[in-house]
C-alpha cells in the first residue's frame, strides 16, 4: 500500500471519529475536561471554556457558548468548514483541496495570532476584559 494512500486511509478515518467523539461527548457525557494550565498557573488559556462552549453550542445556547469561550464559538463554524473541505480533498485525492493555499496559510496565521491575544486579555483583571472569562 503506498503511503499516500495509507495517510489517506487514516485522515478518513480520524476527522469523522473525532467529530463522532465530540458529538458523544457534547451530547451525552456532558462533563467538563478541566483545564490543567488554569490549575496550575490560574490563568485562562484560550481554550478555557471550550468543552462547556461546545456543549452549549450543540444544545442551541449560543449566548452560553459565547460566554465560555466566545473565540471557540465564533470560528467554529469557518474552522470546520475548512477542514471539511480538506478532508474530502483527502478522501477523493483531489490535491487542491487538501494542499493548503495562500489564504488558508494566511487565515491559519491571522487566527493563530487572534488566539494567543485572546489568551492574553482575557487574563487582564479590568471590565471589559473579564467579560471574556469563562463562566
Amino acid at each position: 500500500m503506498p503511503k499516500y494512500r495509507l495517510l489517506r486511509l487514516i485522515i478518513g478515518i480520524a476527522f469523522p471519529v473525532a467529530i463522532i467523539f465530540i458529538l458523544f461527548w457534547g451530547l451525552c457525557v456532558k462533563i467538563p475536561i478541566p483545564c490543567v494550565f488554569n490549575q496550575i498557573t490560574g490563568l485562562y488559556c484560550p481554550t478555557c471554556g471550550a468543552t462547556r462552549a461546545v456543549i452549549y453550542f450543540m444544545h442551541g445556547d449560543i449566548t452560553d457558548a459565547l460566554k465560555s469561550n466566545a473565540l471557540i464559538t465564533l470560528s467554529a463554524i469557518p474552522l470546520l468548514f475548512i477542514f471539511t473541505v480538506m478532508w474530502l480533498g483527502v478522501i477523493f485525492n483531489r490535491k487542491k483541496w487538501f494542499v493548503p493555499n495562500t489564504a488558508v496559510i494566511k487565515f491559519f496565521c491571522v487566527f493563530v495570532v487572534i488566539y494567543i491575544i485572546f489568551g492574553i486579555v482575557r487574563n487582564i483583571p479590568t471590565i471589559p476584559f473579564i467579560w471574556l472569562n469563562p463562566i
